[in-house]
């Protein structure tokens, strides 16, 4: 059975934790943000050069997902590469963020239950 003090402690360790990990988010979330908009304007000029090539031939516009393939490809690696990372870490953080808080939930109710 556990008692108030280490329940206690564990949820100061907990917040400690969320605290980091949301300065962390907030940072990616920074560093994304101008490299996300480079990213869609890639995108969308990449599209629309698209556009204009299917309606000056009779090629057909190619789904959104080969689409999006075709403009990774054209891409730079170096844009890619930055914006797929930044993502990935982003999830992490996120998955991590909501595992912290469902732990400290549990310990909320284990504390509740205590008194």
């Amino acid at each position: 059975m556990a008692d108030p003090a280490s329940v206690m402690a564990k949820l100061d360790e907990l917040a400690s934790e969320l605290d980091t990990r949301s300065k962390e988010l907030a940072g990616v979330e920074r560093a994304l943000e101008p490299v996300e908009t480079r990213y869609e304007a890639f995108i969308g000029e990449w599209e629309y050069s698209l556009w204009e090539e299917a309606s000056v031939s009779d090629t057909k516009w190619p789904p959104e997902k080969l689409r999006l393939r075709l403009a990774h490809r054209a891409m730079p690696a170096d844009l890619l590469g930055v914006v797929t990372t930044g993502q990935a870490k982003r999830k992490r953080l996120e998955k991590r963020i909501a595992s912290i808080k469902v732990q400290v939930d549990a310990q909320r109710s284990i504390l509740s239950a205590l008194k």
